[in-house]
């Protein structure tokens, strides 16, 4: 389905053109991967088990989802906090990668309070903010990212970022050449013609987004998207969990839903077969169904996937008639909540 059939008048509604970060997307992936980390990271000990906390929340959290189900297959362990506080008791040996966009994120500052009260080896990576300010009286290591982003578009430096802080302690090897495979295909490769159509077929129905577990970061991120831009309620969840309940709920139809089921290459057989039988299944009760399947480099594999939800959220938005780039809901909250003192 060719771009030039979307209307072109829908366009007019992206007034702050979010566009342009998508658009930019291998430009940013390209200016993280060959920023400077060294001196940021230099005084990091790496340890024998040592455990990588990433803590964030939003758009500043699913980098470290995104880099777990990239790492799957490492010795390394890597856990992501969204919370007020990290558990469990922090030691010397613990590597904290405190991550909050926009520097203000008040449940990053409590994390970033907690480290320093009981020690911990940090890195803090923020736009400015209160924690840029917190980390300069504190003399921590500090890696600026760029700013006037929303935090949902600085995806790419945030994980592109953290994979350079991985291999500067040493604690993954180089990922040059799947970087380099990466933007290669991204260069390629247009995914606006299936975006395009698909945002079509979620219009006015409430999609659902579905991975296997070792890939459901992706599904989550889908969600997220659509919610943030599109203003619109969306909902994901992983299988083989899904088959154990969810899918009961199907039989009785009391809505409009859109199922998009995210398969890569490397899932495995079993897996694969659930997920072909509960497309069946869906498809049986009336339920649309789209797959998405993703094959090649992992590092391709999920950016690729990660592109064409970003992109479908966008053209959903405009479908919606809605501006992509304010989250004024969240905003108002924000406000509501008062100071983090």
């Amino acid at each position: 389905m060719p771009e030039e059939i979307f209307p072109d008048d829908y366009y007019k509604y992206d007034v702050t053109k979010f566009k342009r970060f998508l658009d930019r997307f291998p430009e940013d992936i390209r200016g993280a991967y060959s920023q400077e980390v060294r001196n940021a990271v230099s005084g990091i000990k790496k340890n024998k088990g040592m455990r990588v906390i990433m803590c964030g929340m939003g758009g500043s959290a699913i980098a470290g989802d995104i880099i777990k189900a990239y790492l799957d297959s490492e010795d390394l362990l890597i856990e992501t906090v969204r919370d007020y506080s990290i558990p469990g008791k922090l030691t010397k040996d613990d590597f904290i990668i405190l991550t909050s966009y926009s520097g203000n994120t008040e449940e990053t500052l409590s994390c970033y309070r907690q480290i320093r009260r009981e020690g911990a080896q940090l890195v803090v990576m923020a736009s400015g903010g209160k924690l840029e300010e917190a980390v300069n009286s504190g003399r921590v290591p500090f890696i600026k990212l760029p700013k006037d982003m929303q935090p949902r578009a600085a995806l790419p430096y945030m994980f592109f970022t953290l994979l350079r802080i991985l291999e500067e302690t040493a604690l993954i090897s180089p990922r040059n050449d799947d970087v380099t495979q990466l933007l290669e295909h991204l260069h390629r490769q247009s995914l606006s013609d299936f975006a395009i159509e698909l945002s079509g077929k979620l219009y006015g129905k409430v999609p659902i987004i579905y991975a296997s577990n070792k890939f459901y970061p992706i599904a989550y991120r889908w969600k997220t998207q659509v919610n943030e831009n599109a203003k619109s309620v969306a909902f994901s969840n992983a299988f083989s969990e899904l088959n154990h309940n969810e899918i009961a709920g199907f039989e009785t139809k009391n809505g409009l839903y859109h199922v998009v089921i995210i398969s890569m290459d490397e899932d495995n057989a079993r897996m694969k077969k659930r997920m072909t039988l509960s497309k069946e299944i869906l498809q049986e009760k009336g339920i649309d169904v789209t797959e998405l399947n993703v094959k090649g480099n992992r590092l391709v594999k999920i950016f690729n996937a990660v592109l064409a939800g970003d992109l479908t959220s966008y053209y959903l938005a405009l479908r919606y008639r809605t501006n992509p780039t304010p989250v004024t809901t969240i905003e108002m909250l924000k406000r509501k909540m008062g100071p983090f003192i």
